[in-house]
């Protein structure tokens, strides 16, 4: 049981900003004698940042964070993990051409550790995963510009009715 929030707010217009915060309870319950039953709170925390280098916002530097508090997962509690991005993105070519480079987990934080007691034996899994990677990406898209942007919903009428 637990609640999510999320905001979004442009406080200059040169930066984006996202942002969630979620906080819950897990209680979980085993049939099985020798797994113990366990129960705590969980939070986790996200912000997501555009800072845009230029007024015509083709050049860009973006920071993304998740901070994963201690919680409850499965029969076991988990450590405490969190995840920092950051990057560039340019357009090019009259916004045809797309340019990014990415640091993905700047820190190797990300993975998770699962400690719990079976048996009366405490054990801790550890996630052993490399998530830390440099990317640089080139996309292009070919053709002319469609008309997709418009088009009719069928819904004409009833629009007309409501004014």
């Amino acid at each position: 049981m637990g609640i999510t929030e999320g905001f979004s707010f442009r406080p200059f217009p040169w930066l984006d900003n996202s942002n969630q915060v979620s906080v819950y309870h897990t209680d979980a319950r085993s049939s099985i004698l020798f797994v113990e039953n366990i129960n705590g709170y969980g939070m986790y925390l996200s912000t997501h940042n555009t800072v845009y280098l230029n007024s015509a916002k083709t050049f860009a530097a973006f920071m993304n964070f998740w901070y994963q508090f201690p919680e409850v997962d499965h029969i076991g509690r988990a450590d405490a993990c969190s995840k920092l991005d950051f990057g560039f993105t340019a357009k090019a070519l009259k916004d045809k051409m797309d340019i990014s480079l990415n640091l993905n987990d700047a820190f190797q934080s990300s993975a998770s550790a699962v400690s719990s007691t079976v048996n009366g034996i405490r054990t801790k899994f550890s996630n052993f995963q490399i998530n830390r990677y440099v990317q640089l990406s080139i996309s292009y898209r070919f053709g002319q510009e469609s008309g997709a942007g418009k088009r009719d919903t069928g819904n004409e009428e009833e629009r007309g009715r409501v004014q």
